[in-house]
């Protein structure tokens, strides 16, 4: 990948990141009876400020092209499954919480 978007680095994360969330996608598409829980530990265990970047991530990521051929997916298909990219995301943000750093810090 050529450039991540802006999300990732007020963040605090970097490109590794980004092509670890995209292959997360993949994962998380076999796993889709456990999103209500991905989604409900994200409200519950991100601080605001991480929900409040995290959730434009998937927007971002459905116009990259670069993030599409990282996860596997046809770009000029679209995302499989509708939520998959929101859902890849908070999975990563949870399990990551330590990596996580205010661009205000």
């Amino acid at each position: 990948m050529d450039s991540v978007p802006i999300e990732i680095i007020r963040l605090g994360l970097g490109f590794e990141d980004y092509s670890e969330m995209a292959r997360n996608v993949g994962r998380v598409l076999n796993m889709r009876d456990k999103w209500k829980g991905i989604f409900d530990r994200a409200n519950s265990e991100l601080p605001e400020w991480v929900s409040a970047i995290g959730i434009r991530l998937p927007i971002a990521m459905g116009y990259d092209r670069d993030f599409f051929e990282e996860a596997g997916l046809d770009y000029a298909k679209g995302t499989p499954v509708h939520g998959c990219l929101s859902a890849a995301t908070a999975d990563y943000l949870v399990r990551h919480i330590d990596k996580l750093k205010s661009d205000f810090d």
